[in-house]
């Protein structure tokens, strides 16, 4: 079985993964990394009760950017309307 990973896409600067596989039999579910920073979040944002700045700060980013990520996913907090 022969894989190839990892190609960026230039023109829009983001980084997309994809997955060939010469074994026609075998699929595969391979998760962008949308998905996964989608995923981060919400471990995060879980484990630090939607504490934004606890979240910057175990993310390691800026809180404007915690809160854009959250907007751009479409998130909300538990319970809010």
């Amino acid at each position: 079985m022969h894989y190839h990973a990892l190609y960026f896409n230039k023109p829009a600067a983001k980084l997309h993964l994809y997955a060939c596989c010469s074994d026609r039999k075998t699929s595969m579910k391979i998760k962008t990394l949308k998905d996964k920073e989608r995923e981060l979040l919400r471990e995060v944002l879980g484990k630090t009760n939607w504490d934004l700045d606890k979240a910057s700060r175990l993310l390691k980013i800026p809180l404007s950017q915690v809160k854009r990520k959250i907007k751009k996913h479409g998130m909300q907090k538990p319970g809010s309307p």
